[in-house]
């Protein structure tokens, strides 16, 4: 009995021996999947935060500040969020991402650099250059330095490039507190539309931005006209020759037939005699009309004609709109804009003692792979003569072509703003004449390609100075317009990584 039951006793001991390894044995099984699964979702966390820094690292060289780089998404089924710190010009990036019980944060200090994306005068196709006696190419601030020319190619014949310490004072050809000429500073298809304009990346996409916020259509080679859609018939159906514009009021026709559009205040309250016809938001006056301004007008709204004088009066708009598709003119000595857009076929400005503040001029229509004097094929013209100035520092102008352009000077003159030529530029020159002429603001071409020939050919006092306050006041007057981006992510970043992980 003893032998049996020593037995018995045995077997239970083995057996309860076996039932412990085989429970361990299950555990640590268990354990081992367990861990397995918690390092494939740490895993998965991890990348998912890595893909928070990445993103807000795009969006920075995009041109977004940094307190708008954060935010949250989903990648590959985990939950990640970004947060910014912007400090000592650095951003500080914070990505958290979460699956399941892991999470995993990540760090990142996107170092910042003091220059601006864009230079004073900006290239993608640069097909000669010429900068003789005191003409120069200038890049001077210190708070946002950046360089005079970029150019998308190497210009043969580049130009000379002055010291760092002639910059302040007495500038000549080619100068800046950083690298005065970048060659090849854009890549092979770049499109210099998106680093000027917030929401347009190409020309298609310019126009559009254009067309929504002025009331304007364009045909597929630019050329304007007035966008009609919901307008009461009395608004457009106009076949006027010729209308004055004075005070408030656009007078058309004689007689009979004489009508005026009487501004209100908000709109063209269109008349005969004594009975209103119609209220209009815009107006076509008539595709062969021809309408010239005289003394003080203070109309608003959108006007659109063949042809417009604008005289040597004033031009006070409220947000005045004028759409030709034919030429655009002054009208002699002594004009004053203010704050009036203008879109048209050709523009032609060559009187003395201009004064326009404010506001968009825009060219488009044809195919002409030149500009004459006067205008007659597609082309901004300016050819400035003694005391005219477009824009101020503080109440820049943004001057837009989409055929050609030609700006020259006879004179002491200026041009404070934003110069851009779209990819459907033919020809882009910029030089010639006599006297002192400056471009405060910044010059983008982004024409290239046969059918272009941009060219400077810069004597004299003529001067293209970069002013980031210039460029910001615009984009203050437009939206659509990015202020210079002064503080740009550079390539090759450091980046200062940890992470915490909890299972």
């Amino acid at each position: 009995m003893r032998e049996k039951g020593f037995a018995l006793a045995t077997t239970l001991v083995i057996a309860v021996v076996v039932l412990i390894m085989g429970m361990a044995g299950m555990y640590m099984t268990e354990m081992g999947f367990r861990s397995i699964t918690s390092e494939s979702r740490w895993h998965l966390a991890e990348k998912a935060a890595n893909a928070g820094i990445m993103e807000a690292t795009r969006r920075r060289f995009d041109g977004a500040e940094c307190a708008n780089i954060g935010g949250t998404m989903n990648y590959n089924g985990a939950s990640v969020e970004v947060q910014t710190a912007d400090a000592g010009g650095a951003c500080f990036v914070w990505s958290r991402a979460t699956i399941g019980n892991a999470r995993v944060v990540k760090v990142a200090v996107l170092t910042a650099r003091t220059y601006a994306n864009l230079g004073a005068a900006n290239f993608l196709e640069l097909d000669g250059i010429n900068l003789g006696g005191s003409g120069a190419i200038a890049s001077c601030e210190e708070q946002c330095r950046t360089s005079a020319l970029l150019t998308g190619n190497l210009v043969q014949n580049p130009p000379r490039e002055n010291e760092v310490q002639r910059c302040p004072n007495n500038p000549r050809g080619t100068t800046a507190l950083v690298d005065p000429y970048v060659p090849s500073a854009f890549p092979p298809g770049t499109d210099l539309t998106r680093d000027v304009f917030d929401g347009a990346r190409n020309r298609a996409e310019l126009l559009d931005l254009l067309s929504r916020n002025f009331g304007v259509s364009f045909a597929t080679d630019g050329r304007p006209s007035l966008s009609t859609a919901g307008l009461p018939q009395e608004c457009v159906n106009n076949n006027f020759s010729s209308c004055t514009a004075s005070g408030n009021t656009i007078s058309c026709g004689s007689g009979n037939n004489a009508v005026s559009f009487v501004w209100n205040g908000t709109a063209y309250e269109k008349r005969q005699g004594n009975a209103t016809q119609a209220i209009c938001e815009r107006v076509n006056l008539g595709n062969n009309a021809n309408l010239s301004f005289s003394g003080t007008f203070t109309g608003g709204g959108v006007v659109s004609a063949s042809n417009v004088n604008l005289g040597n009066g004033t031009v006070n708009g409220q947000n005045l709109t004028l759409v030709a598709s034919g030429r655009v003119e002054d009208g002699g000595n002594g004009l004053r804009v203010n704050n009036v857009n203008v879109f048209a076929y050709n523009i032609h400005l060559n009187d003395r003692n201009i004064r326009w503040n404010g506001g968009l001029l825009y060219t488009g229509g044809g195919n002409a792979t030149s500009c004459s004097d006067p205008p007659a094929n597609g082309c901004f013209y300016i050819d400035l003569n003694s005391q005219s100035a477009l824009g101020s520092e503080q109440n820049p102008v943004l001057i837009i072509t989409d055929n050609n352009m030609v700006i020259s000077r006879n004179g002491t003159a200026e041009i404070n703003g934003l110069v851009f030529a779209t990819s459907n530029s033919r020809q882009f020159s910029i030089g010639s004449g006599n006297g002192t002429f400056d471009i405060n603001g910044m010059l983008i071409v982004n024409s290239t390609g046969q059918n272009a020939n941009n060219r400077i050919d810069i004597s004299g006092n003529f001067e293209i100075w970069f002013n980031s306050q210039v460029v910001r006041n615009l984009s203050n007057m437009f939206s659509f317009v990015k202020p210079p981006l002064c503080a740009n992510v550079t390539a090759g970043v450091p980046f200062i990584q940890t992470k915490t992980t909890t299972y």
